[in-house]
């Protein structure tokens, strides 16, 4: 249940499949046509009227003039570029839930009337959804690139009421032509730009469904939570669904878990047959009474009973004790907010409408609700607006706001000193006369008098070797040395390679708060590693123990009483899970930060040069780099990818040794590679003896039975205080031993070198009381991006299954020492691309497929924080206070637009060589003397790939951009 959108044909034609298909169904009424003729059974929706009356029936010939931008009136072009190749529309098809075309098919005439007229009033909110959030636009100006708000858009209706099986699926088919009508000139009609549409779909849907659970509510149903936020009306059994879901279970065959809705489109094409070979009228009325008896129950008195019932108390209305929310309350908008802030300091429109439109659609509760309560909780201040927006609001809390000007002005009143002696930072460079010149500058940088110091370190830049010696310089200055890190993994790390004390910041948290640790004193540095995952709050919980009170010398002179604190942590690997950049917020304040680019693991020239541009943000032309040395493998079904992924993982086992790992964004993909690599460990004799199956929570916190052997290499996943086990450690399986009661006993091996030995519950959180008693361990031949952030292998395999971002490209690419491979499940590229086309049954090219994982690659999803919102950051330090910048009276020139340019320059001029350099030098002087526009950016990046392009002789990066590159 939800909305699906795909891009019709050209010209009448594209019409034709809503008009003219000669199959027909059953209907209460006789037999209906299934799709408009000339009775009229499809209906026109329209914000204005000025074309077609809204409501009124869909006229065949009307409605295949406007397919073809001609005005049915009078027969001439309505739109520019009207004709045979005039884009038709596209088609938003609503669907309801199963039970609810149940309850459809077991209804007297009556009944189904009425549910049809809830059906079009839930399609015809859903549709003005689309208008109030601006959702289309018409285009404007040579090439359309203005957009405006259209005056009236045309929509044709087409209401259907079974699948190609023959089952009770009730569903509308919205034609939303590509004809509206200007609000500018207003005998004007233009083309529409549809893109909101397709980022808005999932919230598009969650706005009908929303629509339609108040309305079934209305009639004396109840609704229940049917997973992936959809929901099925109460009392109709899971087995009646079932049985009624014939298309669901073809479709679910053909594609794999988890496919996305593109796939599952394609699918459901590739899957159809002809509706001429299903029964129709009463022949299929009577196939439907045969499935009901079955199950001896009657849908409507059972749906009405269990709308009867008191309803139970929401799970997201039990929780505040443990997890208090940042917006109090039980209604649909305060529990989406605080469920959002959770991980964001900013709330975004569209994220907020999406939870919002979900949790109202099980409370059964309206559209104008949610808006009603944005609008009371902005009132009564518990969200506090960022901007003046009409439509793409921003919020926070106050709270958010206090604490993120709170670490904001602990760093700013931070005073410097001299922790570190001259002399003990020239002895420790001394010492370590591997380093490069960048790296001795970056560490005579972060031991300055300056109180903070942030060091920006892409991934393989020699980020451990450099934190070595400043520590060696600490030491030798008498200091004492304090490392935290956002996890235990990486904390352990830090150890390991510096040899001091480390915590995960929640730990040092903890004993601060019971007094179990002393806060730092002034003769300490502080090292925060991993820092870029550091959330705002946790940032300043660290801040806040670095600042004790400032004492008063005998003359009245302040004294410096607080530790050094150095931030280490790169921007562009993974955000962190809680709320903010904080890294990013320090960064923009102190006046002076090191940064390293020169990358020192990989060993082959174009896959540093790949590493530099992604650390400087451009993981698509990484992405690209691997492409064009043929590391990138389209494979089309989840199981020969897979197969595709272990073939590549044994490869380079064979060349690099063992060190070899998988990296993958979903847990399940991980727990089938897993697997996977187990048979081929087993082949070679790395792994020997029975399986015994083990139950385990995964990685998804759910049970799962753990094959595991002698050999198997396992991850754990928490802390095991028992033990000394952190959560993320690894560890190898030396023996077990099963008793006659079925218990079973493991050794394990971890990577530090102990051997533990313990019952399997043994090694389960004792303080855990949901499953106690069961280990929370995987294996550990593939992860996640955030499970192998900050490991070094020799080799890597990127197994890409769903949508990729910027940030996992850049974790995935920068690992290996040696090399990588990428494969990448490409079905859902296919679907992806096949849904924008005008005919979705020509297979895309391997070109169009790669510009797809480009794309995804591109895609940064940058944690805004709430300093970046308001219009005067001093004060905002100050006081914690939002105020909020007028748009319409922001003038003058962007600087921070001109920095970026500037610094993406001054990257392209290092890597390119010295002719280049000279070009890139003459075009940024001409592109600085104009005032820069948001465009520039895309601007200086093409010229860039432009540049290397040429430099064919050069063994960085090489892209041969498309001719319309070159024109711009």
């Amino acid at each position: 249940m939800t909305a699906t959108l795909h891009a019709l044909g050209s010209g009448r034609g594209a019409g034709a499949y809503y008009t003219e298909d000669p199959n027909r169904e059953a209907r209460p009424r006789s037999r209906d046509n299934y799709y408009a003729r000339d009775d009229g059974s499809g209906t026109w929706w329209s914000t204005a009227s000025s074309l077609v009356r809204n409501g009124s029936p869909v006229d065949r010939e009307t409605f295949w003039d406007l397919c073809a931008g001609i005005d049915p009136r009078t027969g001439k072009d309505l739109v520019r570029g009207s004709g045979e190749r005039h884009r038709a529309g596209w088609d938003i098809t609503f669907s309801t839930p199963k039970s609810f075309g149940i309850l459809w098919a077991a209804g007297t005439a009556e009944r189904r009337a009425a549910l049809e007229k809830i059906q079009q009033d839930a399609v015809d909110q859903a549709l003005q959804f689309v208008v109030d959030e601006r959702l289309v636009e018409v285009r404007l100006g040579a090439g359309g690139h203005l957009r405006e708000a259209p005056s009236d858009i045309l929509v044709a209706k087409f209401p259907h009421f079974t699948s190609r099986e023959g089952d009770p699926t009730c569903h509308t088919h919205c034609v939303l032509l590509n004809a509206a009508r200007s609000s500018a000139d207003r005998k004007k009609y233009r083309t529409l730009e549809p893109r909101q549409v397709y980022a808005w779909q999932v919230v598009l849907g969650a706005s009908f469904r929303t629509a339609l659970s108040q309305k079934l509510v209305e009639m004396g149903f109840s609704v229940r939570a049917a997973g992936r936020d959809q929901f099925e009306i109460a009392g109709i059994p899971d087995a009646m669904i079932e049985r009624f879901s014939k298309r669901s279970k073809q479709i679910k065959a053909r594609v794999r878990e988890g496919a996305s809705a593109a796939e599952k489109e394609v699918a459901a094409l590739a899957t159809r047959r002809d509706k001429a070979s299903v029964p129709a009228g009463d022949e299929l009325e009577r196939r439907w009474q045969q499935e009901f008896a079955i199950f001896d129950i009657d849908p409507w008195g059972a749906a009405l009973e269990a709308g009867r019932m008191p309803q139970p108390q929401r799970a997201s209305a039990l929780d505040h004790d443990l997890d208090p929310p940042e917006v109090p309350g039980d209604a649909c908008v305060a529990v989406a907010a605080s469920k959002i802030f959770r991980t964001e300091n900013v709330l975004k429109r569209k994220a907020l409408l999406h939870r919002a439109l979900v949790e109202a659609s099980l409370q059964g509760t309206d559209i104008k609700s949610v808006y009603a309560g944005i609008a009371e909780h902005e009132t009564s201040g518990e969200l506090v607006r960022l901007d003046r927006h009409e439509i793409a609001q921003h919020w926070t809390t106050a709270a958010i706001a206090a604490d993120e000007a709170k670490l904001l002005r602990l760093v700013k009143e931070r005073m410097a000193g001299s922790w570190f002696r001259p002399e003990a930072i020239e002895v420790a460079l001394k010492d370590a006369s591997s380093l490069s010149e960048e790296q001795r500058q970056a560490i005579r940088d972060v031991t300055s008098a300056e109180p903070t110091s942030v060091l920006e370190a892409g991934a393989g830049t020699g980020k451990t070797t450099l934190a070595k010696v400043v520590v060696e310089a600490a030491k030798k200055s008498g200091l004492s040395i304090v490392g935290l890190a956002p996890s235990w993994v990486a904390a352990d790390e830090l150890a390991r390679s510096t040899g001091i004390e480390t915590f995960a910041i929640a730990r040092f948290r903890h004993e601060l708060a019971v007094g179990r640790r002393r806060a730092p004193d002034a003769n300490t540095l502080v090292i925060v590693d991993e820092s870029g995952m550091v959330g705002t709050r946790d940032m300043a919980a660290i801040f806040d123990a670095c600042t004790p009170a400032t004492t008063s010398a005998i003359d009245g002179s302040q004294i410096r009483s607080t530790p050094k604190i150095l931030l280490c942590g790169d921007r562009r690997q993974l955000a962190s899970v809680t709320g903010g950049s904080a890294l990013r917020a320090v960064s923009d304040l102190i006046e002076r930060r090191s940064t390293l680019t020169g990358v020192r693991r990989q060993t082959i020239d174009w896959q540093r040069a790949a590493s530099v541009a992604m650390a400087q943000g451009d993981s698509e032309a990484g992405m690209r780099a691997y492409a064009e040395h043929g590391r990138i493998e389209m494979v089309a079904r989840c199981e020969d990818a897979q197969a595709r992924t272990i073939k590549a993982w044994q490869d380079l086992r064979q060349t690099h040794g063992d060190d070899v790992i998988i990296v993958t964004r979903r847990n399940r993909d991980a727990v089938s590679l897993n697997l996977a690599a187990r048979e081929v460990l087993r082949e070679d004799g790395l792994i020997q003896g029975k399986d015994v199956n083990l139950t385990a929570i995964d990685r998804d916190s759910g049970l799962m039975q753990l094959p595991i052997a002698r050999g198997d290499r396992i991850r754990f996943g928490e802390t095991l205080h028992q033990h000394g086990i952190r959560n993320g450690t690894r560890g190898n399986v030396v023996r077990y031993t099963q008793g006659v009661d079925g218990s079973v006993h493991l050794a394990i091996r971890l990577d530090d070198g102990r051997l533990i030995e313990d019952a399997w519950s043994g090694f389960s959180h004792k303080g855990r009381h949901h499953h106690a008693g069961i280990p929370r361990i995987v294996h550990a031949v593939a992860g996640s991006a955030y499970s192998v952030q900050g490991r070094t292998a020799q080799a890597t395999v990127h197994h890409i299954a769903i949508s990729t971002d910027a940030r996992e490209t850049y974790v995935a690419l920068t690992r290996h020492r040696h090399d990588v491979r990428i494969v990448v499940e490409s079905e859902r590229l296919d679907a992806g691309c096949r849904a924008r086309q005008e005919d979705p049954r020509m297979p895309p090219t391997k070109l169009a497929l790669q510009e797809w994982l480009f794309g995804e690659a591109s895609r940064y999803n940058e944690k805004a924080n709430v300093v970046d919102h308001v219009a005067d950051r001093v004060r905002f330090i100050e006081t914690g206070l939002v105020e909020l910048t007028d748009v319409r009276k922001r003038i003058g020139i962007n600087i921070g637009a001109m920095v970026k340019v500037a610094q993406r320059i001054e990257v392209a001029a290092r890597s390119i060589g010295s002719e280049g350099s000279r070009f890139i030098a003459e075009l940024s002087r001409r592109a600085m003397s104009r005032v820069p526009d948001t465009r520039m950016l895309k601007s200086v990046k093409m010229i860039v790939q432009t540049i290397e392009s040429w430099d064919t002789s050069s063994t960085r990066l090489r892209h041969k951009p498309a001719r319309a590159e070159y024109d711009r």
